[in-house]
């Protein structure tokens, strides 16, 4: 099924009076952008921008252009014409100064609109730790010290994973973070790693003292996790003899 003849708009941006030409060819023919697409080689879409003035077709189209439409004697020098014309304003349109072009204004970032907090909110605790804070010192092993940091980014404020990675300093990214505090399944959790732990007391504005306390357990736990290691060594060691 043929396109209709295309709307034609008057106001083109450099060739206006070549479009109206052109126009005029299309009226006298009666044919659809469709046809002279397939005439010149291009696409329909190509040909609406000749009508509109947005575009010059090439040397070789505008060839095909005055073969298909048969344009000769006056006809054809009128066509040559107003294609010498609007190729001469192309030019001079391509070498225009930036300052006389009209500028839009420049586009803001896409998060521009939303302020971003550069540090976490200040941790308001209670020294004596009567406020439910909990205690990683009581920690027995390291899943457990898991479960008191989860319990401390609620306790803190219960921070998203994106902001958690914004406000870590670089410690991890927003699906490590999310994947180590997960109560799911801990088939694709990471280990409990000393700069995580660290990250995320920072993320939930923790201070230095909150820091070495956090970072003490974490010690701790591992020195214990290693204790039992070595046990479990000697233990299999005295069964195999």
């Amino acid at each position: 099924m043929e396109e209709p003849h295309p709307p034609y708009l008057p106001q083109g941006v450099f060739a206006p009076r070549f479009a109206d030409l052109l126009a005029d060819l299309f009226a006298k023919a009666d044919v659809s952008t469709v046809r002279v697409a397939q005439a010149t080689n291009t696409s329909p879409s190509v040909v609406r921008s000749w009508l509109m003035g947005m575009a010059l077709p090439g040397p070789e189209a505008a060839e095909r252009l005055k073969a298909y439409f048969r344009l000769i004697g006056e006809e054809e020098e009128r066509f040559d014409t107003a294609y010498a014309r609007a190729a001469k304003a192309r030019a001079a349109k391509a070498v225009t100064p930036p300052s006389q072009r009209s500028q839009s204004p420049p586009r803001q970032p896409r998060n521009s609109r939303r302020p971003r907090n550069p540090a976490p909110p200040p941790l308001l605790a209670d020294p004596d730790r009567e406020d439910g804070q909990p205690d990683p010192l009581e920690a027995t092993s390291e899943e457990h010290l898991l479960d008191l940091l989860r319990q401390f980014r609620r306790w803190a404020g219960n921070y998203s994973a994106r902001q958690l990675a914004e406000w870590s300093g670089g410690a991890f990214s927003h699906t490590t973070v999310n994947a180590l505090l997960s109560e799911g399944s801990t088939t694709k959790r990471p280990p409990l790693k000393l700069t995580y732990l660290q990250g995320v007391i920072r993320a939930c504005g923790g201070g230095e003292e909150e820091l070495k306390r956090w970072t003490k357990a974490w010690r701790l736990v591992q020195n214990k996790q290693a204790r039992l290691a070595k046990v479990a060594v000697l233990d299999r060691w005295k069964q195999a003899r």
